[in-house]
């Protein structure tokens, strides 16, 4: 489920493909006096990064901009892509992650009914973190370059 295979020749040789099929999950680096943004969904036990899946027939940033407002009601400028990867949730994810500016204070974040708590995070906190392995990694990369 979630992947389909087929048999492919290679020169001379039969190898099986699995391809992934994926939602397109795009998420946002905020940050704020050295900290990064985390938030918490409420039907999960992990942090992550704001943002969501990109829904068809929207641009990457509309899609980002949209996700972000919903969840905690601000705006942001998405500026470079920082990362890529792929995660297993309930399906599976193709991440895309940005690095953003926060077109509004930090004092407008207000959370939707999908997140149940939001937190900013400084370097030393990444490790005590409870959240997927990826979004570890990736926060560790960040803070060792910012």
């Amino acid at each position: 489920m979630g992947e389909t295979t087929r048999e492919k020749s290679h020169v001379g040789a039969r190898m099986s493909e699995r391809h992934y099929i994926t939602d397109i999950t795009q998420k946002a680096i905020i940050s704020h006096n050295g900290m990064i943004l985390l938030v918490h969904d409420v039907e999960d036990d992990l942090w992550e990064l704001p943002g969501g899946r990109l829904n068809e027939g929207e641009s990457l940033h509309d899609g980002l901009n949209r996700e972000i407002k919903e969840e905690i009601g601000v705006n942001v400028e998405p500026t470079d892509v920082f990362d890529l990867f792929i995660f297993t949730g309930k399906r599976h994810h193709f991440a895309v992650v940005y690095q953003c500016t926060l077109l509004s204070s930090p004092d407008d974040i207000k959370m939707n009914e999908e997140i149940s708590h939001v937190r900013w995070i400084k370097a030393e906190d990444v490790a005590s973190i409870p959240m997927r392995p990826e979004y570890t990694t990736l926060l560790k990369k960040y803070f060792s370059i910012a």
